[in-house]
């Protein structure tokens, strides 16, 4: 399964982008840029890890539901 197909990615250049569930305005989480990586945080503001990339950090995010 691609983790695109459960996730909406909105990137913003000065804030956190929103990881929405697909197809609803559910926020699901938040990646921040980082270095090199993301920073993840949950819905409720659970910082979940730095992450090397996006669909990792979406892994890590889909297991936690």
């Amino acid at each position: 399964m691609a983790l695109s197909e459960q996730f909406d990615v909105t990137k913003h250049d000065d804030a956190p982008w929103e990881v929405l569930y697909v197809g609803t305005p559910n926020i699901a989480g938040h990646l921040t840029p980082e270095g090199s990586g993301f920073r993840l945080h949950d819905s409720v503001d659970n910082d979940l890890g730095l992450f090397g990339t996006v669909e990792h950090a979406l892994t890590v995010l889909y297991g936690s539901d």
